[in-house]
């Protein structure tokens, strides 16, 4: 198994260390980076089993090289038995993350980072002060920081190293990161304050020129600071495309124009995580295609003959590419068909065929609960590709238009490809046979 894993091996980003499944405490399946003692491996395999009723974990790990990684595990249980299988862990650096807040500068003595729901730090743009791994220096922020989050407010004032500051933050909800930044008022007031000394002399003067100068003066200040909480309101919400515009050239404006290039930072970062997302399911699709000992790349056809078709009945892109990628994982249920059936050259008996009939509902019993769109329609389409329109299919006997499209899609385009390379059960067929043979099942097995 462990071969097979290696040979499909991700082509993911470099940041990406290693992928590894725990069977139990001491049983490390794996690839790429081996850059662990066993016991950070074997404590993440606990933390999971103990916690089975969260979908993922989002841990922080120190490799043999002393630097730090974030590990993303979750439980992998027999959807047939409901049987712990193990736990599965994905690494990356930690300075994948860290360098987005290396880049930001929200002024003199400003600070970013990165808390996770405990209160530990993920990263920071000062690892000298706010080192990963530990607890922030002040244990007064995590707690303001709850209460503000309670009370659904954006920004508080706060006192670290007897110095008065301005804390902003946003949280990130899939791993319940919160990105907070922290400003001195020395810095925000620095030109307010010797414009608050003028406006003092002329008051000496004229009483009457100063009030109406006060209202204009803190007027221009609260309307950016206002428009900066409305816009990280959108942020918080999920609208990662909010922009604050502000052609002047003081305080505020720099600060609007680090809160727009933190903005992009965050953008490009959920970007890179979906990206990351589709390949994994990509290569999920793969690994059971080197297991089924198919003909190369039948996943990377099938999809896209699944696209040509979906865009051919008139779907729409971004659908038809979502359609695209679910369809990889349409024979993900074979995991559990044993190999003696799977790979058999010959004719399967009755009762061969019978469990491996099972793996459409195996496959959908794998992606159903999933939070994610990708999965739950490949949760769909797992369960429905051996349908027949005209109800002589498996597992439930639907009927006609009762198949979803994106199922009767994919079992048409699957059973081309396999009619047309070869099997360990068969000879590839010549394609006016493979025609021919679809035109004869128009209305039996095919829409």
């Amino acid at each position: 198994f462990v071969e097979k894993m290696r040979l499909s091996s991700f082509k993911a980003s470099s940041d990406i260390t290693s992928i590894n499944i725990l069977v139990d405490e001491n049983t490390v399946l794996g690839s790429g980076q081996n850059n662990y003692q066993y016991s950070q491996l074997s404590a993440l395999y606990k933390e999971v089993v103990t916690h089975e009723n969260r979908k993922y974990h989002y841990d922080i790990l120190t490799d043999l090289n002393g630097e730090f990684e974030i590990a993303i595990d979750m439980l992998v249980t027999n959807h047939v038995s409901g049987e712990v299988i193990g736990v599965l862990i994905l690494t990356f650096k930690a300075a994948y993350v860290s360098e987005i807040c290396e880049s930001l500068a929200l002024g003199d003595g400003s600070q970013i980072f990165i808390l996770n729901d405990e209160g530990i730090v993920i990263t920071s743009n000062n690892q000298k002060e706010i080192p990963s791994g530990g607890r922030f220096y002040d244990p007064h922020m995590w707690m303001k920081l709850q209460d503000n989050i309670a009370t659904n407010f954006r920004s508080f004032p706060i006192t670290l190293k007897n110095e008065k500051q301005l804390a902003v933050y946003g949280q990130v909800q899939e791993p319940g990161w919160t990105i907070i930044g922290t400003i001195p008022y020395a810095y925000i007031q620095a030109e307010s304050r010797q414009l608050m000394k003028n406006i003092a002399f002329i008051s000496l003067l004229c009483i009457f020129l100063a009030i109406p100068m006060i209202f204009i003066i803190s007027y221009s200040i609260s309307t950016p600071l206002l428009k900066l909480k409305v816009v990280m309101s959108q942020a918080k919400n999920g609208n990662l495309d909010v922009y604050i515009q502000d052609e002047d050239s003081d305080e505020i404006s720099e600060m609007a124009d680090c809160f727009n290039e933190m903005m992009g930072g965050i953008k490009n970062l959920v970007q890179e995580n979906l990206n990351t997302q589709k390949e994994i399911v990509y290569k999920l699709g793969e690994v059971i295609e080197v297991r089924s000992q198919e003909t190369g790349n039948h996943i990377k056809r099938v999809a896209n003959y699944t696209k040509l078709l979906a865009l051919k009945m008139g779907i729409a892109e971004e659908e038809a590419e979502l359609i695209k990628m679910a369809s990889t994982l349409h024979d993900i249920g074979k995991v559990s068909v044993p190999d003696s059936i799977l790979l058999k050259p010959g004719k399967l008996t009755r009762e061969e065929f019978e469990i491996m009939k099972k793996h459409t509902t195996v496959g959908h019993d794998i992606l159903v609960n999933s939070n994610k769109k990708i999965l739950r329609v490949a949760a769909e389409i797992s369960l429905e590709h051996h349908e027949k329109f005209d109800g002589t299919g498996y597992p439930k006997g639907l009927l006609g238009q009762e198949i979803s499209l994106k199922s009767r899609i994919i079992a048409l385009v699957d059973v081309f490809d396999a009619l047309g390379t070869d099997r360990v059960y068969k000879k590839k067929w010549a394609l006016p046979e493979i025609l021919a043979y679809l035109e004869e099942q128009r209305g039996k097995h095919f829409d």
